[in-house]
């Protein structure tokens, strides 16, 4: 079972990524989440208070940057979880 764990979840404001980082999050985890949008990632927030939430695009570089290095010096202590989608890169 999955507990006790920090658990990072992208595109995790709204549909599947939000139902499971309730799920997540119920069942004793700390769910960090991101999106592009801030509105959407203060709504999900107001449905699960425990959240902690980044709002970035992953299609940019810079902002996949800020991301690791929030995650890192936030949680870097901690043991840390991915879910992503498959992030392509335009080269």
């Amino acid at each position: 079972m999955l507990k006790g764990n920090t658990i990072l979840i992208t595109g995790g404001s709204s549909g599947v990524g939000l139902e499971l980082a309730s799920a997540l999050s119920r069942m004793g985890n700390r769910v960090l989440i991101c999106g592009r949008s801030a509105q959407k990632l203060e709504a999900a927030r107001q449905h699960i208070p425990d959240l902690q939430t980044f709002c970035c695009n992953l299609a940019r570089e810079e902002d996949c940057q800020a991301l690791f290095q929030w995650v890192q010096e936030q949680y870097a202590d901690k043991q840390c979880r991915h879910r992503a989608p498959v992030l392509l890169r335009r080269r």
